[in-house]
């Protein structure tokens, strides 16, 4: 199997470099748990457009964790002015939580090469992780908060998402859509306009088959289509898996957390599950106005937000 990775894509680093920057790819989470390494990305995307997707952020590591490690990327979904939805695996590395110094969220930005009058830069405060998450054990748990040291300030570009508490809208054979910069294909190069894919969700059963079991209730398998294949990749990790719900609008199902290369047919991207988490991100963001889709809420379109566009995005993967 292969992990996701987060591709070595620092922003200041790519004013700089551009892609060049993504030719080394570092690990940053979770150890390897088979042979190979799990890879996260965006594969056979199509370029979003501004306002499309306002609660997608990037997530900028300056360092890795580890000494002389580079920097890297990671996706993340503004859930609240103050707060970020984000992967364990993108802020810790053996065990080491990243510095809330070593962190920078970019909100509102299509285009990583280039500073759009939109964009927000925002410093972090706190790192949570979830307890129950280790690397060195298995993928569950994957998801951590970030706490930005101040509010995004929200409009047509950047805005919050709603999070899913089940039923519906992440049942098997749901079309949901995944976003980020990452690779575009296994081991390439990172894209520096954001992307975005449609991807199938499985029901865990299904997808235990592929994974060897190893599939828990606190994750959710899309993608991996027989042909045509969209997937996340390396650097999409802790990104978004959305789906528009009748009324309610937008809302998050998933976080991009790992799986066996990218876009491989019949091999679905894993992301952790968010309805499994809702009563934990409450409970540490308290004070924080967050919007829950409720379980009994329908697919389909009517609720605003990006609006209905196809979805192909570079995911990406450990």
């Amino acid at each position: 199997m292969s992990q996701r990775m987060h591709a070595p894509t620092r922003r200041l680093v790519l004013l700089v470099v551009g892609l060049a920057a993504v030719a080394t790819i570092v690990g940053i989470g979770r150890g390897a748990v088979g042979a190979e390494e799990r890879e996260p990305r965006i594969v056979n995307g199509q370029p979003a457009v501004d306002g499309q997707f306002p609660w997608q952020v990037g997530l900028f590591i300056d360092a890795d964790l580890t000494p002389g490690g580079s920097g890297s990327i990671c996706g993340g979904s503004l859930i609240e002015p103050n707060w970020v939805l984000t992967a364990a695996h993108c802020v810790v590395d053996s065990g080491t939580v990243a510095a809330p110094a070593q962190l920078t969220v970019f909100a509102g930005e299509l285009d990583q090469l280039s500073a759009g009058d939109t964009g927000q830069q925002l410093g972090v405060t706190s790192v949570i992780v979830h307890p129950g998450y280790d690397a060195s054990v298995s993928e569950n748990n994957d998801i951590a908060l970030l706490e930005l040291s101040s509010a995004a300030t929200l409009n047509s570009v950047v805005d919050t998402i709603a999070l899913a508490s089940g039923g519906a809208l992440e049942a098997g054979g749901v079309t949901a859509t995944v976003s980020g910069w990452g690779t575009t294909s296994s081991g390439g190069s990172t894209s520096p306009t954001l992307l975005y894919a449609p991807v199938d969700t499985w029901t865990n059963v299904d997808c235990n088959a592929p994974y060897g079991n190893q599939i828990t209730a606190n994750m959710l398998c899309a993608g991996g289509a027989p042909t045509n294949t969209t997937d996340s990749c390396q650097g999409d990790s802790g990104g978004p898996l959305a789906v528009e719900a009748q009324t309610y609008g937008w809302t998050l199902i998933g976080v991009v957390s790992f799986g066996n290369g990218c876009a491989l047919p019949n091999v679905p991207g894993v992301y952790a599950r968010v309805s499994q988490y809702v009563t934990w991100i409450q409970a540490n963001t308290a004070g924080a106005t967050l919007s829950i889709t409720p379980n009994t809420a329908q697919v389909g379109g009517g609720g605003g937000g990006s609006g209905a566009y196809p979805v192909y995005v570079p995911i990406m993967r450990r």
